[in-house]
């Protein structure tokens, strides 16, 4: 890669001239080697008159023809890298479709490709819905052999779901999907095409009639009964039944019960009229408040 300052342009022959930075060497990027905005090379803009490139021609009169675009690729190949590397997620834009599965560009760039069971939260029903959809996803696996990078949402999820359980709402409302058909325990609903829970047979009446007559896909209007973590991994229970949410989290909508902090044990409590909530840890059922007079 090198670093190279545009010095003129020109609409006949399209391209930039630049030259390169520490040698002074002229190089030739043709207009269709450049992604950037060529109005504000026009312009003179300084932000945009520096960029790197990669030389891919040269002949026998010593001129250089560069590509900014090839050297934007490497860039970002490193950059998929090192999030396979660091466990990182970032955006894509879905593509294409093909066979098993997506074609998703990285910035643009970079096509990248999506396992259709990797795509979504769970089973998708309809593969068409995504296409044109921009995502969350992280690095599966690099094949190296056809510079290919392997992208999936489930990881992604995987990874982010310690940061996002917070954001579940017990006395919320729902509206879930089923992600299978149902199992002789219950069933497996997934909630803003993100989480997914577990909405036990005892919720229902007449399971076995529930169990025979819903499929994949279907709605079903639950709340979020509790979260715990088993195997290091977090465990959604949902519930049909609003009331079955527990008490000391959601009493009436608006209510929820405090233990009372060490400092105000000695207070008059009468002297506190207002109270401000500053966090809520929904799984160990703790809430950093302060009292206000």
């Amino acid at each position: 890669l090198y670093d190279v300052r545009a010095t003129s342009i020109c609409f006949n022959t399209t391209s930039i001239r630049a030259v390169e930075k520490y040698s002074n060497i002229e190089v030739t990027i043709p207009f269709k080697e450049y992604t950037g905005d060529l109005d504000s090379l026009v312009r003179g803009d300084e932000e945009n008159l520096n960029f790197k490139v990669i030389l891919y021609r040269s002949n026998g009169n010593c001129e250089y023809y560069a590509s900014e675009r090839k050297s934007r690729t490497i860039n970002y190949k490193d950059e998929l890298l090192s999030n396979l590397k660091d466990n990182t997620w970032f955006e894509v834009n879905i593509k294409s479709l093909i066979k098993g599965g997506y074609i998703a560009t990285y910035k643009n760039e970079i096509d990248c490709f999506i396992p259709g069971s990797q795509a979504g939260a769970n089973v998708i029903k309809d593969f068409s819905i995504l296409l044109g959809k921009t995502i969350n996803v992280m690095v599966d696996n690099y094949d190296k052999s056809n510079n290919l990078f392997i992208l999936s949402h489930k990881k992604y999820i995987k990874h982010s779901l310690p940061s996002k359980i917070s954001d579940l709402r017990f006395g919320k409302e729902y509206n879930g999907r089923l992600t299978t058909k149902p199992y002789d325990f219950g069933m497996f609903i997934e909630l803003d095409g993100y989480y997914t829970g577990l909405l036990h047979s005892s919720e229902f009446k007449d399971y076995n009639t529930i169990k025979r007559d819903m499929r994949a896909g279907e709605t079903v209007k639950v709340y979020v009964k509790g979260v715990s973590m088993k195997k290091k991994e977090y465990r959604i229970m949902l519930t049909l039944d609003r009331e079955k949410i527990p008490a000391d989290i959601y009493i009436n909508g608006d209510s929820i019960q405090l233990k009372l902090a060490d400092i105000y044990l000695d207070s008059d409590l009468s002297a506190f009229s207002k109270i401000t909530i500053h966090k809520v840890n929904v799984l160990e059922k703790a809430i950093n408040y302060t009292l206000i007079s």
